[in-house]
C-alpha cells in the first residue's frame, strides 16, 4: 500500500476544482503540452524562448493542419534553429524581438494561449510556467493550466502587443517588445475560484520589484525554488524579514549559486537556510522560480529574480493568493529543499495535503483500458488510447475523481 500511495503523489492530477491544474512530474510536461495543443480548436497563441522538443513542434503542425490558426513568439537568439525552420515551412508564423530595441535581452516567456479564436468561452485555456519544451532536456520545472476566459485574454493581450495586431500575421511597425512595451491590460487582478490571482508582465510591471514586495509583508514563512538570484533588492528584503522573525528556506541551482552576481553567497552569511540544489534526474537543473509565503500566496512564473527580469526582459508572473491552489505547489518546494540536504526548518510547518483515495486495486496479467479512460504509467507517460498493456502499474482515469489502479505482471 505504500508503495502505491507514494505511486500516486507522483501521477495523480494536483488540481483544486476544474480551473487549475499544476504540473511537475518533468518527464511528463512534454506530454502535458502535447495533449494542451491536440485539444486546440480554433487558435493557438504560442510564446517561447525555446521549444525544440519535437512531438511539441509536431503536435503545432498539426493543429495548424486541421484548420487551427497558429502564432508563434519565440526569442530571436532562436530564429535560426531547427525547430523554427520546420515550423515556417508549414505555414506557421514565427515572430521574434529580432530588430527590436532590446533585442540583446530575452523574450523569456513560456506560455500558450487556447481557443480564444472562437466564441466558446468552455473552451477558453491558458498554459504557463517555467517550462521550455527542449529536445532531450529534463529539468525540474513546473507547468500550470488554467481555464478562465478573463486570465487568458489578458495573456493574449500580451502576445498581441508582441505581435503587433490581432491577425495572423505579425505586424512588424505595431510590435513592441522589452523597455517599448505598455501596460495593455485592463485590469491585472482575476477572482477566481472565489480568490484573486494577480498578473504581472516584464518589464513594465517590474516583476521582481512585485515578488519583493510581497515577501515585505510576509507574516510568518517563505519557501521557494529559484534557477538564479542576482536582485540585491530581493535579498535585502529576505533578511529583513527574516531579522525580523519571518521564517525562511530556499533552494537555488547549482549554476546560479556559482554566478559571480549571485545573492546565494550573501543570504548564507546572513543565517538564511539557502542551499544548492541536487536534482537528481535528467540534466541536474533546478529550472524552477516558484516561492510560496505563508501558505496561501503562490509567485509562480517565467522570471528568475534577476535585473534583466525586472527592467528588460519579456516575462510574465502569477500571484495566486488562494490557499487550497497555494499548497498545490508546497510539495514540490519541500522535495527540491530535502533533497538539497535540507530538513523543514522549525516554523516551516507542514501543510496536510490531502491524500487522493485509493478507488480499487486490481492485479492483473494484462490489460486493456475501457473506452474513455486515459491511462498513465508511473512516470506520468500517456499510454496509446485501446493499447493492449503489459506488466507495469498503470493508473486509469475516468475522470478526476474516479479512477483505478492496475498492477500487471
Amino acid at each position: 500500500m505504500n508503495l502505491v500511495l507514494i505511486l500516486l503523489s507522483l501521477v495523480s492530477p494536483n488540481q483544486s476544482g476544474q480551473s487549475i491544474r499544476v504540473w511537475f512530474v518533468p518527464d511528463s510536461l512534454g506530454l502535458r503540452m502535447v495533449d494542451f495543443i491536440n485539444g486546440a480548436v480554433s487558435s493557438i497563441d504560442y510564446c517561447c524562448y525555446n521549444s525544440s522538443r519535437s512531438d511539441v513542434v509536431q503536435a503545432l503542425i498539426a493543429a495548424r493542419n486541421r484548420g487551427v490558426q497558429v502564432r508563434v513568439i519565440t526569442d530571436d537568439s532562436r530564429l535560426d534553429d531547427d525547430w523554427v525552420a520546420s515550423l515556417r515551412s508549414n505555414g506557421i508564423p514565427v515572430w521574434s524581438d529580432s530588430g527590436f530595441p532590446g533585442a540583446g535581452y530575452y523574450m523569456h516567456n513560456k506560455f500558450v494561449v487556447r481557443d480564444l479564436g472562437d466564441n466558446d468561452s468552455t473552451n477558453d485555456r491558458l498554459w504557463t510556467g517555467s517550462y521550455n519544451p527542449n529536445q532531450n532536456e529534463l529539468n525540474a520545472d513546473f507547468a500550470l493550466e488554467i481555464s478562465h476566459t478573463g486570465l487568458a485574454r489578458a495573456y493574449l493581450a500580451e502576445f498581441n502587443q508582441m505581435w503587433g495586431s490581432t491577425g495572423g500575421q505579425p505586424e512588424r511597425d505595431s510590435a513592441r517588445f522589452h523597455s517599448r512595451k505598455q501596460d495593455v491590460l485592463a485590469t491585472h487582478q482575476f477572482i477566481i475560484d472565489g480568490y484573486p490571482v494577480n498578473l504581472f508582465f516584464a518589464p513594465q510591471d517590474r516583476v521582481v520589484d512585485s515578488i519583493t514586495s510581497l515577501v515585505n509583508r510576509a507574516r510568518k514563512d517563505v519557501i521557494f525554488t529559484i534557477f538564479s538570484f542576482t536582485y540585491s533588492a530581493l535579498a535585502q528584503t529576505l533578511v529583513e524579514r527574516w531579522n525580523q522573525g519571518v521564517k525562511i528556506a530556499g533552494t537555488i541551482d547549482k549554476s546560479g549559486a556559482n554566478d559571480p552576481a549571485s545573492q546565494y553567497p550573501f543570504l548564507k552569511n546572513q543565517g538564511i537556510p539557502i542551499l544548492v540544489d541536487s536534482v537528481p534526474f535528467g540534466n541536474g537543473v533546478l529550472h524552477e522560480k516558484m516561492m510560496l509565503i505563508d501558505y496561501h500566496t503562490a509567485i509562480v512564473g517565467s522570471a528568475n529574480w534577476s535585473n534583466n527580469a525586472n527592467f528588460n526582459n519579456d516575462e510574465n508572473l502569477l500571484v495566486i493568493t488562494n490557499p487550497d491552489w497555494a499548497k498545490l505547489f508546497y510539495p514540490e518546494l519541500v522535495a527540491r529543499y530535502v533533497e538539497a540536504g535540507g530538513t523543514v526548518p522549525p516554523g516551516i510547518e507542514e501543510i496536510q495535503i490531502q491524500q487522493v483515495p485509493v478507488r480499487r486495486i486490481q492485479l492483473r496479467n494484462s490489460f486493456q483500458p475501457m473506452p474513455g479512460e486515459t491511462v498513465y504509467d508511473v512516470t506520468g507517460r500517456k499510454k496509446p488510447s485501446g493499447a493492449q498493456l503489459g506488466s507495469g502499474i498503470f493508473l486509469l482515469f475516468s475522470d478526476f475523481n474516479n479512477y483505478r489502479v492496475v498492477l500487471a505482471r
